[in-house]
């Protein structure tokens, strides 16, 4: 549209560079598009076929299930084609039916959602000990307690959970207030916390895709969402993996909102910066997701050859560096007031995690002397030397063989359990409550319990359905073709986002729960695999009735 065959020479000539210029952002755009995307497709189906052909590697925190990954893929084959006759089925009734209420269907299964979620928490829940429990004990002290005894040496060495404590006090304050949960369950207010942010993650995955695609397909996430976390026990712990499940698909709902007006500019601009913080402060792993927004739309913004709008984004991005400086400082002041009382050099960097990811014997996963070798140091820069110096003598006693090994057992610890690790933390349930139901609760824990006697239905139902969604996230590599399609943007989001986490846990510290906050984005990015799929189907059932 730029171009024109007025003006003479000096003009054409000039418009011809611009024409070099925007193929080579053109060719950019491309390669990044395609990149992504094969990186992303290559990626997935290395997985699967460690999930498939490889899963009786042995490695720490395996999770054993009633059936094998294989038999789980065929029946999840089997339920594919039933569900795709189905959907056929229903797309013939679905256009004598003109308006199909599914926005209202959301909203009262959303509600029913949260009060089963409710209903099995107060049933199952129980105290945690690890992390959790650390975390649960100082929210207490804080909200109620002498803030002399805070365990200042904990939070001093992890920081990131500070910001849970906080959010935990103001729960359970309002608790008190109110007076919803007596002393001993006033656990269940949190849970109520985790509960809400898991059925919002599961309208929010409805909400972005409608935008996208058409409200069958994004009634499918919906349903994808709550069949994996809307069910999972996760929401019974008190820790980032659960409440930080809300911030990456509500920073992706923010992304994707349209920019009306300056005032809405500002307003989707400010919300990001803020739940971008709050969502980093939870868990870092989460600032991947605006990492990939962020790289995504500038790659766009060059092919539009916008300098204007290049420039303002530009100044955004600065500006939102500054807004999330102050914030954080703004959060360092509020533990201060809280009554922390913090040792800046005793906080473990990313070299200790990154040293903890390189051990073999733990398989990348947490190791007790890792821990107690870089507590040794006393200060940031002798533990971030020392961290360095055992990991690069770690690599060298892998070699590349012993290397890639090490990354595939860490790639089966991180995707290879449906549970995401649930009850593999040391002193997972630290405290039982009372059987307050006599008749559900016995049956509820047989299911969710471990040691129950529905444990292994409920886990390999899990595992099915997790590898259920790995399988259509792979199609939603294969199928879209990324120079042509209308939602190339949000899936190289999308795929830019798993490919960093998957990326994260192979260089740091691993474990299957630290998948659990991103659940949501794997869901939506299985639609996008259902959808050209299901297309594709349909166009070949027309040619066919259309040759007859």
């Amino acid at each position: 549209k730029a171009v024109g065959f007025r003006g003479g020479t000096a003009k054409r000539a000039g418009q011809g560079s611009a024409h070099t210029a925007f193929r080579s952002e053109l060719r950019m755009m491309i390669f990044y598009k395609k990149g992504i995307n094969t990186v992303f497709t290559l990626m997935l189906a290395g997985i699967l076929i460690l999930l498939l052909f490889f899963s009786s590697i042995n490695f720490i925190c395996k999770t054993e299930f009633l059936l094998s990954n294989i038999i789980l893929s065929i029946f999840n084959l089997l339920l594919f084609v039933f569900m795709w006759i189905i959907w056929n089925a229903y797309g013939k009734v679905s256009r004598k039916l003109k308006d199909f209420p599914y926005y209202r269907i959301i909203k009262i299964s959303a509600v029913c959602l949260f009060i089963w979620q409710l209903y099995l928490s107060y049933n199952i829940f129980f105290a945690a000990g690890w992390d959790a429990g650390t975390v649960y004990k100082a929210a207490e002290t804080v909200a109620f307690g002498d803030v002399s005894r805070l365990n200042n040496n904990y939070f001093s060495t992890y920081p990131n959970n500070l910001f849970l404590v906080s959010v935990y006090a103001f729960v359970l304050k309002i608790n008190r207030a109110v007076g919803i949960f007596p002393a001993e369950y006033q656990l269940m207010s949190i849970i109520c916390l985790n509960c809400m942010c898991s059925v919002v993650s599961c309208v929010l995955i409805y909400k972005i895709l409608v935008r996208f695609l058409n409200e069958k397909y994004a009634f499918v996430g919906f349903v994808l969402g709550v069949i994996t976390f809307g069910f999972s026990p996760w929401i019974t712990v008190c820790y980032s993996d659960t409440t930080g499940l809300l911030f990456p698909v509500l920073l992706l709902w923010f992304f994707v909102l349209p920019e009306n007006g300056r005032r809405n500019m500002i307003l989707r601009f400010s919300a990001l910066v803020l739940v971008g913080v709050a969502g980093y402060s939870v868990k870092p792993q989460i600032i991947i997701i605006v990492i990939a927004a962020v790289l995504t739309e500038f790659i766009y913004i060059l092919n539009e050859e916008n300098i204007k709008k290049l420039a303002l984004k530009a100044i955004m991005l600065l500006l939102g560096i500054l807004m999330a400086s102050a914030l954080f400082h703004a959060f360092d002041k509020l533990y201060e007031r809280e009554g922390f009382v913090l040792n800046g050099d005793a906080a473990y960097g990313m070299s200790h995690f990154f040293m903890m990811g390189l051990n073999e014997d733990r398989d990348g996963v947490f190791a007790e002397e890792d821990t107690l070798f870089s507590k040794r140091f006393r200060t940031k820069a002798e533990r971030r030397k020392a961290n360095l110096e055992v990991s690069l003598e770690r690599l060298n006693n892998f070699g590349v063989v012993g290397y890639v090994k090490h990354l595939v057992k860490k790639l089966l610890v991180t995707y290879h359990d449906g549970t995401f690790a649930w009850g593999q933390e040391g002193n997972f349930f630290k405290k039982y409550y009372d059987e307050i139901n006599t008749k559900a609760a016995p049956f509820l824990r047989n299911v969710y319990y471990p040691d129950g006697k529905y444990y292994y239905i409920w886990s390999t139902a899990a595992q099915a359905v997790w590898l259920m969604i790995l399988l259509l996230c792979l199609l939603s590599g294969l199928l879209v073709n990324g120079s042509n399609s209308d939602n190339i943007n949000i899936i190289n989001i999308l795929h830019l986002s798993v490919v960093g986490l998957t990326v994260f846990e192979l260089l740091f510290e691993c474990r299957a729960r630290y998948l659990y906050t991103y659940i949501p984005i794997y869901c939506i990015t299985a639609v996008f695999g259902i959808s050209p799929l299901m297309s594709k189907t349909v166009k070949i059932t027309e040619t066919k009735k259309f040759l007859k």
